[in-house]
Order: structure tokens, then C-alpha cells, then sequence
């Protein structure tokens, strides 16, 4: 993530080394960074990377208000999401319904997920209604589309 000399990637990685010395989970905030669809996928690999390493655990994700993530960005970060993650951000991301399935899927597949926060995107009314739908099956879930 250094590698993107972007300040908002430099701070989480400080942050990301800090926790990893001492084990504890970490949180990967970018929000408002500017992130393009390249940078995503240059930080889905970093979190590929850190996700080998049994000794440190991703809690959270947002990379909500970077509209130019595009659709390959995002999907390169859910891919790059281990499936025990509590929080996902992709607030106002300029994400469309091809990438509603995306999520959907995601949401599906994760096992211990509290908060996903998707609102101000393209998404028709019905993929809002079929992701606002999986509250029910993930009860301990907030889903905020």
C-alpha cells in the first residue's frame, strides 16, 4: 500500500504494522483516498498478503467515497476479503447492479459479518431490496443500502 504514495494508504499502513507487532486485529480504513480501480486492486493484493499471516486478522474494511474504485476495484477487494470480516464499507463508490451480485455473494459467503454499508451507489431499487433482504438471514448483520 506504500507503494501508492497516497497519505490515506501510508496512515493505514502505520497503523497496520502497529497491530501486527502486537497481534491484534486490524482495521483497513481509506476513505476519501482518491483510490482509483488500480490502486484497489494494488490494496486486494496487499490484503491477500496480510491474510496469509495467521497472526494478524482483518476486522474491518471501508473504502466508502472513492467513486473512481470502479467495478473491477471492488470486486478485486471482496475477492481479497477473508470470510471472518465484522464491517464492510462501499458507501457512495459509483457501484452499479453489476456489482450488487458482487456483494450479495459476498454477504452470502461471510460468517461473522455485524455491519455493511453500501448506500449512495447506482444500485437499481431492486438489487437495494434484495441486498436490504439478506438482513434476514444474517440476523446479527446491519446492512445500510
Amino acid at each position: 500500500m506504500r507503494s501508492l504514495k497516497n497519505p490515506v494508504c501510508e496512515k493505514a499502513a502505520g497503523i497496520i504494522e502497529s497491530q501486527f507487532k502486537k497481534g491484534n486485529p486490524y482495521v483497513l480504513h481509506l476513505r476519501d483516498a482518491m483510490l482509483s480501480e488500480i490502486d484497489a486492486k494494488i490494496i486486494s493484493g496487499s490484503i491477500q498478503l496480510l491474510q496469509k499471516n495467521r497472526n494478524i486478522r482483518l476486522k474491518s474494511v471501508s473504502v466508502s467515497h472513492n467513486p473512481k474504485i470502479g467495478g473491477g476495484g471492488a470486486i478485486a477487494i471482496l475477492g481479497a476479503l477473508p470470510k471472518h470480516i465484522e464491517e464492510l464499507g462501499m458507501v457512495g463508490c459509483n457501484l452499479d447492479d453489476s456489482i450488487g451480485s458482487h456483494i450479495i455473494k459476498f454477504i452470502n459467503q461471510s460468517k461473522y459479518l455485524k455491519l455493511v454499508c453500501v448506500e449512495d451507489n447506482n444500485f437499481s431499487q431492486k438489487t437495494r431490496l434484495t441486498i436490504g433482504d439478506l438482513k434476514k438471514r444474517k440476523a446479527k448483520c446491519t446492512i445500510v443500502v
